[in-house]
């Protein structure tokens, strides 16, 4: 299976390894010194800019699975961000045909400052 992981940070990168291990992995990245880490780990890394659309037609033309993993840099920018990306996959989904797996991952700012204490979904 080819797989494609926009967005390469903690959970991005854990994927990344454990699934190039046995399928083709895309890993992309907005950073270049996580992009040349990632050079030897999996079989494919992109470098992306998040208004970059082209990107995002060509994980979901050339891919079987596409994970969003990608995390805003400043929390004034998650909606801006997490907005634009949305309509692009939409427009490309629509031109493209959906991928046959679409994995959506986000937790920011879900549970607020915990200053490092335990935090699960019974957290307020």
């Amino acid at each position: 299976m080819k797989i494609a992981i926009l967005g390469s940070g903690y959970i991005g990168n854990h994927l990344a390894l454990v699934w190039s291990k046995n399928h083709f992995v895309t890993a992309v990245t907005r950073s270049s010194d996580r992009l040349k880490a990632l050079q030897n780990k999996v079989q494919k890394t992109m470098l992306w800019h998040k208004t970059d659309s082209e990107t995002i037609y060509q994980l979901l033309d050339e891919n079987d699975a596409l994970v969003l993993a990608a995390f805003a840099d400043r929390q004034e920018d998650y909606e801006s961000d997490y907005l634009q990306m949305a309509q692009t996959l939409k427009n490309a989904a629509i031109e493209l045909g959906t991928p046959k797996k679409l994995i959506y991952n986000s937790s920011i700012s879900i549970y607020g400052d915990h200053q490092g204490q335990w935090v699960d979904e019974t957290t307020p």
